[in-house]
């Protein structure tokens, strides 16, 4: 059996996942942003590769983001 206590708990611990699924989302959104202020990954890499990095970390940051979103309501929806 599980106590009270422990369900609130386990609500919480839950609740923080979601948070860093958005937290990490938005690290994502932010590195694929900051790939674009270095002009010496362009040069190095070429610029080609520097988008196809770029779109993948932001597809990745908003699939992150969304995650922890839904999640989060679901977990917030009142039971019937």
């Amino acid at each position: 059996m599980s106590s009270p206590t422990r369900d609130k708990n386990d609500k919480y611990i839950n609740s923080m996942k979601h948070y860093v699924d958005i937290a990490m989302g938005l690290l994502y959104l932010f590195i694929s942003v900051y790939m674009l202020k270095i002009p010496t990954l362009a040069e190095r890499y070429g610029a080609s590769a520097v988008y196809i990095f770029m779109g993948l970390f932001s597809l990745y940051g908003l699939y992150r983001i969304g995650r922890g979103i839904v999640a989060l309501i679901k977990i917030m929806k009142p039971r019937r």
